[in-house]
C-alpha cells in the first residue's frame, strides 16, 4: 500500500491559504512600518513569518526575531495584561518551531514546540496546544520515532475533534494513518484513511481526498476484496476530476483497470484502458499511453484465456498481440515490462490449453470401451499373479522333493554298499570259523557284533540327521509361502483402499463440480433460445461453449484410469483434409512469425481432399510436431509436407505427413528416448522452452492407435524431420451436416421436483415447463419433505436428487417405496458413474438421469414413464 504521508504543518499553523497576494505582504509590511501596538505588531510579524516561508526562508528568520524580541519579557508598559502576552508568546513560539522544522532543524524544533504547550497552558489556548503536539509527533516520525510521533498524534487528535478544527484533524489522522500502514497495521491504517478522505471530501481538498480513497482502495486490493477496492476506486476519481489533476486520474484509471481485470470483466477493462490511452495522448504521456495499449491487451489475453471457442481465442491474440506491438515504441517501465510479460505467458499458456483441449475431446462410447479394456486388463494382471504365485510354490516344493529324493538315493546306496560290505565280512568269518578253532570263531563273532553295533549307530544317526533336515525345510518353506501370502494380500488390500478412496473422491469432485455446471449449461441452453441481440446471443453461446468443455474435462477426470493406461478411443468421420492442414498451419503463423521464420504446407497433388479417419486425433498429432518445431527453430523455416505413402485400391490410402525444421536438432542418444513420457531433448529444455514431456509420448500413441508408424531423424545443429503414416478411407462425398433436435410436448402431469440447490430448481422448472403442457410442479427441498407429500399427495413423476441435507435421495426412496407407493422414480445425479446408477436402482428408483441434464434425454424419461401405470 502505498505511504501517503500527509504533513500539512504549515497550512494547519499559519491558519492561512495556500497562495497569497503580494498586496497582502505590503499591506503587512505597511502596518510594521506605522505606530501599533505590540500585541499587533507581533502577530502581523508571524504572519508574515508565516508567508515567507514558503519561498524565503532568510525573511522569515528576520520576522521572528523581531517577534522573538517583543514577546520575550513581560511588560506592564507594553501590553495590555499577562494573558494577552502569553497568547502572543504562544503564537510567537509555534512560528519559531515551524521555522524551524522547514529548516530539517527537527532537535531544535520539538523545542520550541514543548514551550508552545507550557505557554499555551497558561494563556488557556487549546487549539495551539493542539497544534504543537502536531509539530512535536512531525519532528519525531522525521526524527524516526514514530513511537513517540504516534503518541502526540494521537494526544491531539482529541483536542482538534472537541474543537472542529477540521483542517488539524486532517492532518493528524493522515499521519496516524501513514504510520500504522508503516508497520504493517493495514486494517486500520485503512480505517483512518477512510476517515481521512471524509474530511478532506468535506473541506474540498479533493486532491487529499483522492489520495486518501486510493489508500483504501489499495487495501482492498491487498486484501483480495474486489468489490469494496471498486467502490473506493469511483470515489478517487470523483475527488481527482474535481481537483483536474489529469496525471493522476490516468493512473488512476490504470490501476481500476486492474481490479476489472482480476474480476474477469474485460469489457470495463478495454472501456477504462481506451480513456487511458485518450488521456495519455492528450498530455503527451509516454507511461500512460504505453499503459493503455497493454490493458488493452491484457483485455483481450484475458477473454481469450476464458474463451473456449479456438476460433474466438485466436482473434482474441491477435488483437492483444497487435496493440502490444503498436505500444512498444513508447517508453518502457517495469509495471508494463511485467505486464508484458505476463501477456507473453498468457500466450504459451493459449498454446498448451489448445493441446490439452484436443487431447481431452474423447467420447462417452471411448470411455467406457477403455473402462471395460482396463477391468480385463486388471482381471489378466491378477490371474498372472495367481499364476506365478502358484509356480513359485510349485518350484520351491519340486526343488525341496528333489533334494530330499536325492538325500534319500544317497542314503540307500550307503546303506546298500554297507550291506554288501557286511555280507563279504560275513562269508570271511564264516570261512575263518571253518578253518580256525572255536577262540577264533568266538572272536570274530565279538568282532563281529561291535561291527554291527556301530554301523547301526552311524545307520540310526543318519536318518535322524536327514529326517530332522526334511522337517526343518518343510517348516521354513511353509513360512515363507505363508509370509509371501500375507504381503500379497496386504498389496491388494491397499490397492483395493487406493481404488475405493479414489472412487470416492471422483464421485464427490464429481457431484459438487457438476451441480453448479447443471445450471450453467441448462440456464445458457434456455438462454440461448430467447431473444437476444446479436452480441448478447455470442456472449451466451461462449458461455455455454465453455461450460461444455468443462463438462468434458470433467468427464476425463471421472475415468483416469483410462489415461493412465495409455488407450483411446478413435471416432473416425468424413473431413476435409486439405481444411484441416490449413487450419493447422495458420494456428502457428503468428508465433512463427513473431519469431522471423516461415511456416509452409505443401502438398502433393493425389492427395485426397475428403478422407474418413479421426480429425481431432490427427489435428492433436499435428499441432504438437508443428509447434515443437517452431518452438526449437530460432531461424529457417518450418514445412509440413502431406503425401500419398501408398494407395492400395480407391477407397484406401496411407497418407504420410512429415514436419521438418532448421532449428537445434536432437543428439544421438537422446533420440532413443525423445519419444517416452516426461522426457525432454536435454536438461534445460523445460527451462528454456517450458513443456511437460508428454507432447511426443501423445503423438506417438495415438499414430500407432490409428494403425500408422512415427519416426525421427536428426542432427544437432542441423534440425529435426519426425514423420508420421495415417491409413484413411477416401470420400467422394463431403461431410454431413448435423440436425436440430425438436420437441413434443407431454400433456399435464402431476411432478415432484426434490432438489435442495435453488438454481437447479430453477432450471429444472423451465426444463419441465419446456416439455410438459402447464405442468403442476411441486417442489421439496431435502428428502424428508418429498416423503411427506407424497404421503399426503399422488403424482404422475417424481424426479429425486440425491446428495441433500436432513435425509438424502436414497433414504427417501426407500421410505416412499416401504409406504407402498409405486409413482416412478427419476434420479437426478450429478455423480456420473456405473456405480452411482446401480445404486440408485437398488434403492427402488425407476430411473437416472445424470447432471448436467441433457433436454432430450428429459423428454425420453418424461415420455416412457408417464405412459407407465403408477
Amino acid at each position: 500500500m502505498r505511504n501517503y504521508l500527509t504533513i500539512w504543518l504549515f497550512l494547519v499553523l499559519s491558519n492561512m491559504a495556500t497562495a497569497q497576494q503580494q498586496a497582502l505582504l505590503d499591506s503587512l509590511e505597511r502596518i510594521l512600518v506605522s505606530p501599533a501596538p505590540d500585541s499587533i505588531r507581533v502577530s502581523v510579524l508571524n504572519k508574515l513569518a508565516a508567508q515567507y516561508m514558503r519561498f524565503d526562508m532568510a525573511k522569515a528568520g528576520e520576522k521572528l526575531a523581531q517577534s522573538k524580541a517583543l514577546t520575550t519579557t513581560y511588560s506592564s508598559l507594553r501590553w495590555a495584561d499577562e494573558m494577552s502576552f502569553f497568547r502572543h508568546q504562544v503564537n510567537t513560539q509555534l512560528t519559531w518551531g515551524n521555522y524551524t522544522f522547514r529548516r530539517g532543524n527537527y532537535p531544535e524544533s520539538l523545542n520550541y514546540y514543548f514551550e508552545t504547550i507550557k505557554t499555551s497552558e497558561k494563556a488557556g489556548d487549546a487549539l495551539s496546544k493542539g497544534k504543537a503536539m502536531l509539530g512535536i509527533g512531525s519532528s519525531y516520525y522525521y526524527l524516526n520515532d514514530p513511537d513517540n510521533a504516534l503518541n502526540y498524534f494521537r494526544q491531539a487528535e482529541p483536542i482538534f475533534e472537541k474543537l472542529q478544527f477540521t483542517t488539524g484533524l486532517l492532518s493528524v489522522k493522515g499521519n496516524i494513518a501513514a504510520i500504522l500502514d508503516s508497520r504493517n497495521q493495514k486494517f486500520e491504517a485503512n480505517e483512518v484513511f477512510k476517515q481521512v478522505g471524509e474530511i478532506a471530501t468535506s473541506l474540498g481538498l479533493w486532491e487529499i481526498a483522492g489520495g486518501a480513497w486510493q489508500n483504501a482502495m489499495n487495501y482492498y486490493l491487498d486484501t483480495n476484496d474486489l468489490d469494496q477496492a471498486a467502490v473506493y476506486a469511483d470515489r478517487a476519481l470523483k475527488a481527482l476530476e474535481q481537483a483536474n489533476d489529469r496525471m493522476s486520474y490516468g493512473l488512476l484509471l490504470t490501476k481500476i483497470s486492474n481490479i476489472h481485470y482480476k474480476k474477469k470483466e474485460f469489457a470495463q477493462l478495454r472501456h477504462l484502458s481506451q480513456q487511458v490511452l485518450d488521456i495519455g495522448t492528450q498530455l503527451n504521456n509516454n507511461l500512460l499511453i504505453r499503459s493503455g495499449y497493454i490493458n488493452l491487451a491484457s483485455g483481450y489475453v484475458g477473454e481469450a484465456a476464458i474463451t473456449a471457442d479456438p476460433i474466438l481465442k485466436d482473434s482474441f491474440y491477435v488483437r492483444a498481440f497487435a496493440l502490444l506491438e503498436a505500444g512498444a515504441t513508447f517508453t518502457d517501465s517495469i509495471f508494463n515490462a511485467e505486464k508484458a510479460h505476463a501477456v507473453a505467458e498468457m500466450q504459451i499458456k493459449y498454446e498448451t490449453e489448445k493441446k490439452e483441449r484436443e487431447i481431452s475431446q474423447l467420447n462417452e462410447t471411448a470411455k467406457n470401451n477403455q473402462i471395460a479394456a482396463l477391468q480385463r486388463e486388471i482381471e489378466l494382471r491378477q490371474q498372472k499373479i495367481n499364476a506365478e504365485n502358484a509356480r513359485q510354490q510349485a518350484v520351491l516344493l519340486e526343488k525341496t522333493n528333489e533334494n530330499i529324493q536325492l538325500e534319500l538315493a544317497v542314503k540307500e546306496a550307503r546303506f546298500q554298499e554297507q550291506n554288501a560290505l557286511a555280507e563279504q565280512n560275513k562269508k570271511d568269518i564264516e570261512l575263518l570259523q571253518l578253518k580256525s578253532s572255536q577262540q577264533t570263531t568266538a572272536a570274530n563273532n565279538e568282532r563281529q557284533l561291535r561291527y554291527g553295533l556301530l554301523l547301526g549307530l552311524l545307520a540310526l544317526a543318519l536318518i535322524s540327521f536327514l529326517l530332522y533336515r526334511n522337517i526343518l525345510q518343510r517348516v521354513q518353506a511353509q513360512r515363507k509361502m505363508e509370509q509371501h501370502r500375507a504381503e500379497i494380500a496386504a498389496k491388494n488390500a491397499g490397492l483395493e483402499a487406493a481404488n475405493n478412496y479414489k472412487s470416492i473422491f471422483l464421485s464427490n469432485m464429481s457431484h459438487e463440480i457438476r451441480t453448479p455446471l447443471n445450471t450453467i449449461i441448462g440456464m445458457s441452453d434456455l438462454l440461448q433460445e430467447t431473444d437476444l441481440n446479436p452480441r448478447q446471443r455470442e456472449f451466451a453461446s461462449v458461455v455455454n461453449h465453455a461450460s461444455k468443455n468443462l463438462l468434458s474435462v470433467i468427464n476425463e477426470i471421472l475415468d483416469f484410469s483410462k489415461i493412465e493406461a495409455g488407450k483411446i478411443e478413435l471416432r473416425p468421420e468424413v473431413f476435409d483434409l486439405h481444411v484441416l492442414l490449413d487450419q493447422q498451419t495458420q494456428l502457428l503463423q503468428l508465433q512463427a512469425a513473431q519469431k522471423g521464420i516461415a511456416l509452409q504446407l505443401r502438398t502433393s497433388a493425389e492427395l485426397p481432399q475428403f478422407v474418413v479417419a479421426d480429425p481431432a486425433r490427427l489435428r492433436q498429432v499435428l499441432l504438437n510436431l508443428l509447434s515443437n518445431a517452431v518452438k526449437f527453430t530460432e531461424k529457417g523455416a518450418v514445412t509440413l509436407f502431406a503425401e500419398v505413402e501408398d494407395k492400395t485400391d480407391a477407397e484406401n490410402a496411407v497418407l504420410k505427413f512429415t514436419v521438418k525444421d532448421s532449428g537445434v536438432g536432437i543428439s544421438p542418444d537422446q533420440l532413443t528416448t525423445v519419444f517416452q513420457p516426461f522426457v525432454q531433448a536435454g536438461d534445460d529444455t523445460h527451462l528454456r522452452h517450458s513443456g511437460t514431456g508428454l507432447g511426443l509420448a501423445i503423438a506417438k500413441q495415438l499414430v500407432e492407435l490409428q494403425g500408422g508408424r512415427i519416426e525421427v531423424r536428426s542432427n544437432p545443429g542441423e534440425g529435426s524431420e519426425f514423420a508420421f503414416t495415417l491409413p484413411v478411407a477416401i470420400s467422394s462425398h463431403p461431410p454431413e451436416t448435423k440436425e436440430t433436435p425438436t420437441f413434443t410436448r407431454t400433456p399435464s402431469l402431476d411432478i415432484l421436483l426434490v432438489e435442495d440447490n435453488q438454481f437447479n430448481q430453477m432450471l429444472a422448472i423451465e426444463l419441465l415447463e419446456k416439455l410438459i403442457e402447464t405442468p403442476r410442479i411441486q417442489i421439496a427441498g431435502n428428502g424428508q419433505e418429498a416423503t411427506e407429500l407424497v404421503s399426503r399427495k399422488r403424482f404422475d413423476l417424481i424426479f429425486m436428487d440425491v446428495k441433500m441435507p436432513v435425509m438424502d435421495g436414497f433414504a427417501a426412496t426407500k421410505a416412499i417405496r416401504a409406504a407402498g407407493n409405486t409413482t416412478p422414480v427419476i434420479a437426478l445425479t450429478a455423480n456420473a458413474t456405473p456405480e452411482e446408477r446401480e445404486k440408485c436402482l437398488s434403492v427402488g428408483m425407476d430411473d437416472y438421469l445424470s447432471k448436467p441434464i441433457s433436454l432430450v434425454l428429459l423428454e425420453e424419461k418424461i415420455r416412457h414413464w408417464s405412459q407407465q401405470p403408477s
